[in-house]
């Protein structure tokens, strides 16, 4: 609780981060994506490709991939 009062009082976009956040592959799929959120129990993870940060997938994404399969 303590922690994220001090995130919704942050000033910065650093306050905010997360040191080394859980990341899944731009290759990955859905199924592996939504293994890693649910064993972080993150609602969104920042995609990668080859290190560097080329999006950001929600649940919400998730579910409908898995959904529309």
């Amino acid at each position: 609780y303590e922690e994220r009062i001090k995130k919704a009082a942050s000033a910065t976009a650093m306050d905010l981060m997360t040191a080394d956040p859980a990341t899944v592959e731009a290759t990955a799929t859905p199924h592996e994506a939504a293994k890693i959120m649910s064993s972080k129990h993150h609602s969104r993870l920042p995609v990668v490709d080859h290190g560097r940060c080329v999006g950001l997938v929600t649940r919400a994404d998730v579910l409908s991939a898995v959904i529309d399969e």
